[in-house]
């Protein structure tokens, strides 16, 4: 079960002002920040829990997100994969990673941080990854067995959309707490 599109959410735990972060955004695609072609940035602010602030790739687009009332991080790639991400683990650190630079870079140059203690993978591509519960029993298996090299030690995997087919398998993940030596 390999899916085309992947989307990671990492959180933000304050309120944002997405205005602050248009010429922020802009200087990313102008110093070439992001991995990947960035093209635009698109503003989003008039759409309630909507996407917020996005930045327009064309294998990936790059986002500060405010669906569901929670705001956050997001990379969601979309199409070209390289060569070398054929399995979910490997598209899955592809994204991960992605979404952690954004982060970075977020911190980096406004002071906001995001949980790194939750993230939420969300699969928008039905056709390969039903939103089903055998779909949720793979990918949780596969995140449990072979992603922790990628993502960190998984305390929890929750399926968070249900069973609804007609939205995108949706799954939170609780990093597991690091425990000193």
């Amino acid at each position: 079960m390999i899916p085309e599109r992947i989307q990671i959410k990492l959180f933000i735990n304050k309120a944002v002002s997405l205005a602050d972060l248009v010429p922020v955004f802009h200087g990313w695609i102008q110093q070439n920040e992001l991995d990947g072609l960035v093209l635009d940035v698109a503003d989003y602010r008039h759409v309630p829990n909507g996407p917020g602030l996005l930045l327009m790739g064309h294998e990936g687009d790059y986002a500060l997100d405010l669906a569901d009332g929670r705001p956050g991080v997001t990379y969601k790639h979309k199409r070209d994969w390289p060569a070398e991400a054929d399995t979910f683990a490997t598209r899955l650190a592809l994204a991960v990673n992605r979404a952690r630079r954004a982060a970075e870079l977020l911190n980096r140059d406004t002071g906001i941080t995001v949980d790194p203690s939750r993230f939420e993978i969300k699969i928008p591509d039905r056709l390969n990854v039903p939103n089903t519960a055998g779909s949720f029993e793979v990918i949780q298996q596969e995140l449990l067995n072979e992603t922790q090299d990628v993502v960190g030690p998984i305390g929890a995997v929750l399926n968070v959309a249900g069973d609804d087919p007609r939205k995108a398998l949706t799954i939170e993940v609780e990093m597991a707490p690091v425990v000193a030596i």
